[in-house]
């Protein structure tokens, strides 16, 4: 597991619970997983998250900030 990937995805989740705060309850029941068998991200019927490391690594080292943050945190 990526480090610095799970701390960018939390950071988001905070990022849009504060921008969202009625959508803030689903995005902290959401489990978050990082694995590199999805292509991006996937969500299951259990509310776990699955995000590929690289691609949150690639969305937030080459996107604006402000951007970054939304595209982690709302998916």
């Amino acid at each position: 597991m990526s480090a610095a990937a799970a701390a960018h995805l939390r950071f988001a989740r905070a990022y849009t619970a504060d921008k969202l705060p009625w959508f803030a309850p689903a995005l902290f029941r959401c489990r978050i997983i990082l694995s590199a068998s999805v292509e991006v991200a996937a969500i299951d019927r259990h509310y776990n998250v699955y995000w590929n490391p690289e691609v949150v690594e690639d969305i937030w080292n080459h996107r604006p900030r402000e951007l970054a943050l939304a595209e982690l945190g709302f998916i």
